[in-house]
């Protein structure tokens, strides 16, 4: 038997997706309703916006407005990201000394993201993994 869902539900699944970026597997988890059922709501609001656009251009658009929302939150995030990265890394880009440049990847990975740090530091990824498989080496051989 199938459940029904009232439209206002499916709004918020459907704004949790869209708006917030939330993946289909974190909402079903969450609130127990199947890929296909978030799949087909979301395909209908873009239909419905799209309808609503095409009867009245003027007027905003929800679908965009939602990804706009979106765009800016994760532009926002990156933004806060890169502070404080700043903040913590003016030393090392100060002095440009590349151990310490792997020293503070391997302090903030967890933070920022390998790949996010070297892109900032300039730094080629094959470089800084040469560094850690000698570095693992030279500790196992002592």
């Amino acid at each position: 038997m199938s459940q029904s869902y009232t439209p206002e539900f499916k709004k918020k699944i459907v704004r949790l997706h869209i708006e917030e970026g939330r993946t289909y597997k974190s909402i079903t988890a969450e609130y127990g309703v199947s890929k296909a059922s978030i799949s087909k709501w979301c395909a209908e609001f873009s239909e419905e916006c799209h309808t609503k656009a095409q009867q009245n251009p003027d007027a905003p658009n929800d679908l965009e407005l939602m990804k706009e929302n979106l765009r800016l939150r994760k532009e926002l995030e990156e933004a806060k990201k890169e502070n404080l990265f700043l903040k913590k890394s003016s030393g090392i880009l100060r002095k440009g000394n590349r151990l310490e440049a792997y020293r503070f990847i391997d302090q903030y990975h967890e933070t920022f993201g390998i790949r996010w740090l070297l892109r900032r530091l300039k730094i080629y990824p094959n470089a800084y993994y040469n560094y850690r498989k000698h570095r693992k080496a030279d500790y196992h051989a002592h």
